[in-house]
């Protein structure tokens, strides 16, 4: 588990540092400031300093990576094997993570009818969160695997986002993380 932490807090901070040097600090519409290997977007071959639609199904192949900078300071990276339904403006529904990994860097959010926020729906869970860190894997069509690195997450049962009662709070420290469903 420690080992999971300590790549994910590794990628995060590659993932900074990569997002530091693209020269796009005021970057508003979502870009691609980074990527390897073979990324589509809505099935066409991706490229740096492409725009991403929200909406927009991202994905990427083995041995690939792919960088999202959007709203100027805000990164998401897709690791390989990853299809993800791009969508950070809904705050209804959030962006969908079908499978793979992710690791978000949120630093400053575009205001949504409740306030700040940002949803990630997995096929078995969703995480809410106002501005932090943290790295989250489909590891299974029933269990996802959260982990904050800087900051909380609000981590609930994909059946039950409506209600909006959160079951874990998840908060950065030494590497907390979560799996949904929880093992018994």
């Amino acid at each position: 588990m420690r080992k999971i932490f300590l790549c994910a807090c590794v990628l995060l901070a590659a993932c900074g540092l990569s997002f530091a040097q693209t020269g796009q600090p005021g970057a508003k519409v979502p870009t691609v400031t980074y990527l390897e290997g073979t990324v589509t977007i809505d099935g066409s071959p991706a490229g740096i300093g492409d725009t991403v639609p929200l909406g927009s199904v991202v994905a990427t192949s083995a041995a690939s990576l792919v960088d999202i900078e959007f709203n100027t300071r805000n990164a998401i990276r897709l690791s390989e094997n990853t299809t993800l339904v791009f969508n950070p403006r809904n705050f209804q529904s959030g962006s969908e993570l079908r499978q793979g990994a992710l690791t978000l860097v949120l630093k400053q959010l575009s205001r949504g009818a409740g306030g700040e926020g940002f949803l990630v729906r997995t096929p078995s869970a969703v995480a809410g969160v106002r501005g932090t860190s943290f790295f989250m894997k489909v590891e299974s069509p029933t269990s996802t695997y959260v982990c904050a690195c800087n900051g909380a997450v609000q981590v609930l049962g994909a059946e039950a986002p409506s209600s909006r009662t959160w079951w874990a709070a998840i908060t950065a420290v030494r590497g907390s993380s979560r799996r949904e469903p929880r093992p018994s």
